[in-house]
């Protein structure tokens, strides 16, 4: 994207531009000012496919716990950063 918007400008001035998509903006922005948004440095965004991988993960984690006596519920653990 940025090389095709480069092309379209020709070098006019296109050192300093901030190219991206939308979200990417968005995220970056969010990245930068995390504290005006009330998150924590290091925040993370899920997507569906990672909302998803993380609920089946903590239902796996759940069931083996149940499984194995004097194991520890999901509910007590922290999740990892």
């Amino acid at each position: 994207m940025r090389e095709r918007v480069g092309t379209l400008l020709k070098g006019r001035g296109a050192s300093g531009l901030t190219v991206s998509t939308f979200r990417t903006l968005g995220l970056n922005i969010l990245r930068k000012e995390h504290g005006l948004a009330g998150y924590k440095p290091g925040f993370r965004m899920f997507d569906a496919q990672d909302s998803e991988a993380l609920f089946k993960d903590l239902q796996r984690r759940q069931d083996a716990s149940e499984e194995t006596p004097g194991a520890v519920p999901v509910a007590d653990l922290a999740l990892e950063e």
